[in-house]
């Protein structure tokens, strides 16, 4: 008689288990921009693959968001212009005291590709 309840017990117990690797498989962000749904670029079951398994290089790109956020992060106060060429964002805008800046931010990795600090004003 006791082994239907401890046995549906282990079985949701299992189930569980099974099922909370999945639930970790994203983060929220909370920024400037509001509220968005961050895959976890960690995990290499959803590197590159989209639901169906395609592999979708869209998703190992940084976004137009992140690139500015990168930018304010090294310096840039205001920005100005934001644009994508050849895998690299080209972020335009001023420091704090107004002079003209360029930051080239690598589009896959997010790493700093190049500042250009312009004497005058932007």
């Amino acid at each position: 008689m006791m082994k239907k309840p401890i046995a549906a017990a282990f079985a949701l117990a299992l189930a569980v288990v099974i099922a909370a690797p999945s639930a970790q498989a994203q983060s929220i962000q909370i920024g400037p921009g509001g509220i968005s749904v961050q895959p976890d670029r960690g995990d290499p079951r959803y590197r590159g693959n989209d639901r169906r398994g395609h592999n979708d290089r869209r998703f190992d790109r940084i976004s137009s968001r992140d690139a500015t956020r990168i930018a304010r992060a090294n310096g840039m106060a205001n920005v100005n212009d934001v644009s994508e060429r050849r895998g690299s964002w080209t972020v335009r805008g001023t420091d704090r005291r107004k002079r003209g800046l360029i930051i080239r931010i690598d589009g896959r990795t997010g790493n700093i590709i190049d500042v250009n600090r312009e004497r005058g004003r932007f």
